[in-house]
């Protein structure tokens, strides 16, 4: 795999128009592997399919019999499309029910159908087959095909050669954050794809430990309702790990991950849930020095990616530990008592439906389970004239300059950092955070929805949950504000090797403006 994600297999002839041509195969190089699963790797995927009953369905590549069987099991209505005329025979010799099965023989670059015929599309294994010209026009494709609301479900190999290789075979082998991209790009004058949710398939993890085999849900919803990632591009989330240490995203990197997890009990064996997993550097901690199984899961695409990317560098062992998941934690559906432990790192905040949350985490939790959370919360405090003129200030994008200077007026901590955890029936909150109201979005671009200390602790009771306390972290983050600044400036003519001098400068006014918030600092105008 190469270390730019970029496809590090294309053999192929270009025809008179320089449009790629590869051999469409039903058995993809993964076929053999997705075999060696079994029914737990038919059956996780059965069970990531949205509820088909009376749906229209289309299977491109229905070389996998398994896969195949389970969709006409499923489905009101499924099309065969394959370019195999002796795939399509062999099936139509099984006992399968065939009355509401057609069948369609054909390259699916050529394959016709009328606009909004179907309500899933069901890509297996094919798109490794497929050129980066003709995938696009296939996408689009499948986008007229669908019905609004309509998915597109991709079950694909990424990034790494796996299963019983032919060598043979011209093959384009894409990284995940590929797909994401090429996704989000295919439109049409009305309409679009959004990726609603992802993961790496776990049966394929624990029987071989590699993370490449990815399943992929888009929904087809109105071109301006499309949701494509912006909040976390690649270079960003680097630019902050030069911040807070190499792969963490998280306030004082491992550091305050060592010291968390020394009061959550881990064991080896024990099933955690991590929400917020970010780039996996508190599932890859907690997998290896603690001997836990890990599920981590983020709403951020590019984060989902950057997971896997790092999880195929870990060792064998390891790796079948941990399993990623993209997705909207309120869209989770895991059996009750899953998780020993729910860990979660400053991610409430961006969250409005907090009692649904807190409900779900306390099914999900087995009995004696913990809940662990780091988290913002709003102060009741007013903040000092001097931060309200900053905070003007940094809206309009004018320049501030940060001295450093203990405000006067009495203003109390605004930021400190709020854990909560679960035993038995009782939340206990051990660090809090407090933001003075009015300061809300620390000049974020997604809408916050941060809640008094008070508001938590009603929250968790109204949850089926008692005994709230309150542990106030604020001093702490300070010093870590500090810490952070004292690291990352002499590094600046390094980082300038790598980034724009503005982007520096962007890191260093982040923390600085942090501070602002959580101290009530004085600030002199430049």
């Amino acid at each position: 795999m190469s270390s730019s994600g970029e496809a590090t297999i294309k053999c192929a002839d270009a025809d008179s128009h320089g449009t790629t041509k590869l051999l469409r195969e039903s058995q993809s190089p993964a076929t053999g592997a997705m075999m060696m699963t079994g029914d737990a790797g038919v059956d996780e995927v059965r069970a990531y399919l949205p509820d088909l009953k009376d749906k229209r369905v289309l299977l491109l590549g229905a070389g996998i019999r398994q896969n195949t069987e389970a969709l006409a099991q499923l489905a009101g209505h499924l099309t065969l499309a394959d370019h195999n005329q002796d795939v399509l025979d062999s099936i139509k010799t099984t006992c399968l029910p065939q009355d509401h099965i057609s069948f369609m023989c054909g390259d699916v670059t050529e394959l016709e159908f009328a606009g909004g015929s179907f309500d899933l599309v069901f890509v297996d294994r094919l798109l490794t087959s497929l050129g980066d010209d003709d995938l696009t026009r296939v996408l689009v494709r499948i986008l007229d095909w669908l019905t609004p609301g309509g998915y597109l479900f991709i079950l694909e190999t990424c990034d790494l050669r796996s299963g019983h290789w032919c060598p043979d075979m011209p093959t384009v082998f894409r990284s995940p954050l590929q797909y994401f991209q090429m996704l989000q790009a295919t439109t049409s004058t009305q309409a679009a794809f959004t990726p609603i949710r992802a993961k790496s398939c776990l049966s394929y993890i624990q029987h071989k430990g590699d993370p490449s085999q990815l399943c992929i849900l888009a929904e087809r919803v109105n071109k301006d309702e499309q949701v494509t990632e912006t909040h976390f591009p690649h270079s960003v989330i680097f630019q902050m790990e030069w911040l807070l240490g190499n792969t963490w995203n998280s306030t004082e990197g491992e550091t305050t991950t060592r010291e968390f997890c020394l009061g959550l009990g881990l064991v080896p064996g024990q099933r955690v849930l991590d929400v917020g997993s970010g780039g996996g550097e508190s599932a890859f901690f907690m997998a290896r020095y603690y001997g836990v199984h890990v599920h981590g899961v983020d709403l951020s695409s590019n984060m989902f990616c950057l997971a896997l990317q790092r999880q195929a560098t870990l060792e064998e062992k390891l790796r079948k530990r941990i399993h990623f998941e993209m997705k909207d934690i309120l869209e989770g559906d895991y059996p009750a008592g899953s998780f020993d432990v729910i860990y979660s790192r400053n991610v409430l905040l961006y969250i409005h439906q907090k009692a649904e949350l807190l409900r779900k985490f306390k099914g999900w939790l087995k009995p004696g389970g913990t809940l662990f959370i780091t988290d913002y919360c709003r102060g009741t405090a007013s903040p000092s004239q001097d931060v309200f003129d900053f905070e003007n200030r940094r809206r309009r994008g004018l320049e501030v300059r940060y001295t450093g200077e203990n405000n006067t007026s009495g203003t109390s901590t605004v930021i400190s950092l709020l854990v909560i955890r679960k035993k038995r029936n009782n939340f206990q909150t051990v660090r809090k955070m407090r933001v003075t109201e009015g300061l809300e979005d620390f000049g974020e671009s997604r809408p916050l929805n941060m809640v008094t200390v008070d508001d938590y602790s009603e929250l968790m009771r109204s949850s089926g949950f008692t005994e709230v306390k309150v542990e106030d972290f604020g001093p702490q983050y300070s010093r870590t504000k500090e810490a952070e600044l004292r690291a990352i400036l002499p590094t600046r003519l390094a980082f300038l090797q790598e980034y724009p001098q503005e982007v520096f400068d962007d890191l260093v006014n982040i923390t600085r403006n942090k501070r602002v918030y959580e101290m009530g600092l004085v600030i002199h105008y430049a």
